[in-house]
């Protein structure tokens, strides 16, 4: 009998198992943010052209900025076009619930804070 090795797998560990994952997590976010800027131009009655003039931009960087295929998006563009709207963008993170495999962390040293020398503290100034 031949058993297929990828069976009982998601398609979540396939899209992980290729490297792929964090790509798929970011689409679908930037689909959510594009939908939520989406709707809100629907409830304020707000046109493509319109929300390009409250953020001094073109329309095609709005069209960017709603395409939920792209999953570029910077966080200076999601503000203006929040704010355009009128809302306040806000930015959590949480836990996945998923660890990464360790051969796919890169290890960052993590190094201590400078100390300000003795003159800078006692004047008060950092030393720069």
């Amino acid at each position: 009998m031949n058993k297929n090795p990828r069976e009982g797998s998601t398609l979540r560990s396939l899209f992980e198992e290729l490297g792929e994952w964090d790509e798929v997590e970011a689409r679908i976010e930037k689909r959510v943010i594009a939908e939520t800027l989406r709707r809100e131009m629907t409830k304020q009655h707000v046109t493509k052209s319109e929300l390009a003039k409250r953020m001094d931009t073109s329309r095609s960087q709005v069209d960017a900025i709603l395409n939920g295929e792209d999953a570029g998006l910077t966080l200076l563009s999601l503000s203006r076009a929040s704010y355009a709207l009128g809302l306040r963008p806000e930015i959590r993170f949480t836990s996945r619930g998923v660890t990464r495999p360790s051969a796919t962390r890169t290890k960052t040293p993590v190094r201590a804070p400078r100390r300000p020398s003795r003159a800078s503290a006692v004047s008060g100034r950092s030393a720069g």
